[in-house]
This record gives structure tokens, C-alpha cells and sequence, in this order.
């Protein structure tokens, strides 16, 4: 199921924009492109590309075979790719990730899999 859950407004005192996540739930096999402005949760099967401007979060039940661009990544499930993440990417302890990940950051917890290239540089430079 494709869900897209309100953010909070933060406390500016500007006018702000809503601003929703979006979230591929459970039992859901899709393929595609994905392209948002705002965080993006995969508890699902997925293939194609994604990119966002925002975090991608790749839950623990979730399966990705896919081209990622993102400013944040933070993996739970499997990755299977590449990714151009320009902050900080996280694997998680359950992650898997057979990938090629270029990150400005990069921290792979107790427990991770990893297989494949990693580049820590600040990403487009």
C-alpha cells in the first residue's frame, strides 16, 4: 500500500508548506521511479530508481533492488544497487546490503552485511 503521512509543520514563524512522507507498507510488490521532496519509508518489495531530496529509510522487512539518490539513507532490510547518498548513510544491524554507495558519511553498525564498493566524499564534489 502506498501511504503518505502529514510531517509536522516546523516551529518558523513563517508560513510553511505541508509536507508529507511517503511510505510503501507491507506486502506490496512494486516497481518504478520514485521521486519525492520529502522522506521516503519502503516496507516493501521494490525495484527501479528513487531519489529524493530527503531521507530513504529501507525498513528491516523491506527487499530494494534499485538506483538510489538520496540526501540521507538509513538501511534496516536489504539494498541491492547503487546508491549517491549526499549526507550520512547508516546501516543498521540487520541490514544487507549488496551495493556500491558513495556517502559523505558513513556508519555500519555490529552485525551488518556488506557487499560491494563504498566512497566516503562529500558527493558532488
Amino acid at each position: 500500500m502506498l501511504f503518505h503521512k502529514k510531517l509536522r509543520p516546523s516551529k518558523q514563524s513563517e508560513p510553511t508548506a505541508v509536507l508529507f512522507e511517503t511510505l510503501l507498507g507491507d506486502n506490496l510488490d512494486s516497481e518504478g521511479t520514485i521521486t519525492s521532496d520529502t522522506d521516503i519509508t519502503i516496507s516493501s518489495k521494490f525495484r527501479g530508481q528513487i531519489k529524493t531530496s530527503a531521507k530513504l529509510t529501507i525498513d528491516q522487512n523491506a527487499e530494494v533492488d534499485a538506483e538510489v539518490e538520496a540526501q540521507d539513507l538509513t538501511v534496516l532490510g536489504k539494498l541491492n544497487g547503487k546508491a549517491v547518498v549526499s549526507g550520512q548513510s547508516v546501516l543498521h544491524n540487520s541490514a544487507i546490503a549488496n551495493a556500491n554507495i558513495r556517502t559523505g558519511t558513513l556508519k555500519i553498525e555490529t552485525g551488518a552485511v556488506l557487499i560491494g564498493k563504498i566512497s566516503t566524499a562529500v558527493v558532488g564534489k
